[in-house]
């Protein structure tokens, strides 16, 4: 996963041909294929305090929280709408607190997909909206799985979709490694 701190040091990156270049010759040399590689924006994020020591809450990135958590929600056009609605108009404003509140959880994010792929990515379609919740261990995040305050918002999403959330992708990652650069300045 790369990350990048705002939409310029994206374009930047993109405009840089060194990086597509390491890429085609991984391809080309050693045969390594790039399947997945969409490109998301982030639209809400929230971090805990431990999860930035020192930093504004705004901020993009997160440390200390070596577990993530991705979400991406299987409903139909009309159930997704209503989710939707109720998740950005109340949803979002009680629970994402809530969960920061009464849980592990480290930090949560909303991801848009931009509709950016490059050419080499086999995949071509992404879902619109990816959800990464992030933990210091998976134990933290199974405290969260049987948390009242997750219970609290599954019982509140049965009340606009009786048949509750099915998810496409419900998958937890630990991070193995990690390279950080400074941002340059534009």
């Amino acid at each position: 996963m790369l990350h990048y701190a705002n939409q310029s040091a994206y374009d930047f990156r993109v405009k840089n041909q060194d990086g597509s270049d390491i890429q085609g010759d991984m391809r080309n040399s050693w045969g390594i294929e790039w399947i997945w590689g969409g490109v998301y924006r982030l639209v809400k994020g929230v971090r805990h305090d431990v999860a930035l020591p020192g930093k504004a809450q705004i901020a993009t990135q997160i440390v200390n929280a070596p577990l993530m958590h991705i979400e991406i929600l299987n409903l139909g056009t009309a159930e997704y709408k209503r989710y939707a609605s109720w998740f950005n108009s109340v949803g979002s404003d009680i629970f994402i607190p809530l969960f920061m509140e009464t849980t592990e959880l480290m930090g949560w994010d909303l991801l848009e997909w931009t509709g950016n792929v490059r050419e080499y990515f086999k995949v071509k379609e992404y879902p619109t909206y990816l959800s990464l919740l992030y933990f210091q261990s998976i134990d933290d995040f199974n405290d969260f799985e049987k948390s009242p305050a997750l219970a609290a918002f599954k019982r509140a999403v049965k009340q606009i979709l009786p048949e509750g959330i099915s998810y496409k992708w419900y998958v937890q990652y630990r991070l193995w490694d990690i390279h950080r650069k400074e941002v340059l300045k534009s």
